[in-house]
């Protein structure tokens, strides 16, 4: 997602807005008084959907019923595809640094065969108006 611009053009009304950018749940830690948070080198900006690429239909439907209790916006499914997607796409192509650092093989493969049980480019292309 490098250009602002094309995103707004492909997703009309989907705002930008400061993100996490990686954002698994193994970057909060439950601490002694409070949750803490880590790995913020990918922060920058974005739609919410990112920082849930890949998390699956639980988390997202969690997110939503926070969002509803909030006031904000629902997940928007053609953005979910598209993140989820691009996230297949890093994944995969993580699989290239395998030579030199086998166990990201270990780590990357139940993305991979997710992957692989997926629609091309993860229903992007079946879901935009051509």
């Amino acid at each position: 997602m490098r250009s602002r611009s094309a995103f707004e053009r492909a997703f009309p009304g989907i705002e930008i807005q400061p993100i996490h950018g990686d954002s698994p749940p193994a970057n909060v830690f439950s601490g002694v008084n409070r949750n803490l948070y880590s790995d913020f080198e990918l922060v920058t900006s974005g739609p919410v959907e990112w920082d849930l690429a890949g998390l699956g239909s639980d988390l997202e439907a969690a997110y939503n019923r926070g969002a509803q209790r909030n006031g904000l916006r629902p997940l928007n499914e053609d953005v979910l595809r598209f993140v989820n997607a691009v996230g297949m796409l890093r994944a995969v192509s993580v699989l290239a640094l395998a030579p030199q650092l086998p166990v990201l093989v270990e780590y990357v493969m139940p993305a991979v065969d997710q992957w692989r049980t997926m629609p091309f480019a993860g229903g992007v292309a079946q879901s935009r108006p051509r």
